[in-house]
C-alpha cells in the first residue's frame, strides 16, 4: 500500500449467518402510489432501526410528484 493510504477493511462472514428479508406488498383497494408511500414511510423507517440493516428504496409502485408553477413579478 502507498504511504498515507488507509488499510483495507476485511470482514469475515458466512452467507448462512447474514439475515435477509424480502417484503412484497399488494392490495385490491390501495393504489400503487399509496403502497409505495406506506413501504417508504412506514416499513422502511421501521426496518432502518435494525442494527446493521441496509435498506434500499422500494422498487415498483408510483412515487409522488409535486409540480409548482411560480409566477415571478418583476
Amino acid at each position: 500500500m502507498p504511504p498515507g493510504s488507509t488499510p483495507p477493511l476485511v470482514l469475515r462472514y458466512s452467507a448462512s449467518t447474514v439475515p435477509i428479508l424480502q417484503l412484497s406488498m399488494g392490495s385490491n383497494t390501495l393504489s400503487e402510489q399509496q403502497l409505495f408511500d406506506i413501504s417508504a414511510q412506514f416499513f422502511r423507517t421501521e426496518l432502518a432501526t435494525v442494527q446493521g440493516a441496509m435498506i434500499p428504496w422500494p422498487y415498483g409502485g408510483k412515487q409522488r410528484q409535486i409540480m409548482v408553477d411560480l409566477e415571478r413579478r418583476s
